[in-house]
């Protein structure tokens, strides 16, 4: 049989030794704990510190980079505003050069015709007058000459006679 005792008193022993460990490393934990706590503080303090810095300037280059979002959004309508009234001005400007142009080829126009018809009727009336005075001028000769026997063409040539030298042509079916 096996003693009870004798195991229970090893069992107890070794958690006895156990224990002491135990404590030992708890002790030993602490103690490093208390050393480093110092550290750790200040390495959290300089951490938080960092961060809460970082979310600062991230907060600042956030807002800077909405106000010169804004600016440039800004910019881009002040000189799109501006392209637009200055295609507005040159739209404007182009149709009145248009409309002056083509007051100008109307007005022009209308001169030139009024000038054609100025010279058209100065040349009839030339073209009556020397008529007139060739009329004259022949009556005048004619008088002086005496009549002619001889009808006078163009020219001053004689006329044929009427009927001619060539036989009559005959229409089909007759």
């Amino acid at each position: 049989m096996v003693n009870r005792n004798y195991i229970d008193q090893q069992l107890d022993d070794l958690a006895g030794g156990e224990k002491a460990l135990i404590d030992a490393l708890d002790k030993r934990l602490a103690d490093v704990e208390s050393a480093e706590r110092p550290h750790t503080e200040e390495a959290r303090q300089s951490v938080e510190q960092a961060a809460t810095g970082a979310r600062e300037e991230a907060k600042q280059a956030s807002t800077e980079v909405k106000q010169a979002s804004t600016e440039a959004r800004q910019s881009v309508e002040q000189a799109a505003t501006g392209a637009r009234e200055e295609v507005k001005q040159a739209a404007t400007e182009v149709k009145q050069a248009s409309t002056e142009a083509r007051q100008s080829v109307e007005q022009a126009t209308t001169e030139a015709r009024k000038s054609v018809e100025q010279t058209a009727t100065a040349a009839r009336d030339q073209l009556r007058d020397a008529i007139a005075r060739a009329k004259e001028e022949l009556t005048k000769q004619t008088e002086e000459q005496g009549t002619s026997s001889v009808p006078l063409g163009r020219h001053g040539r004689r006329r044929p006679r009427r009927g001619g030298c060539r036989p009559r042509r005959r229409r089909r079916g007759q």
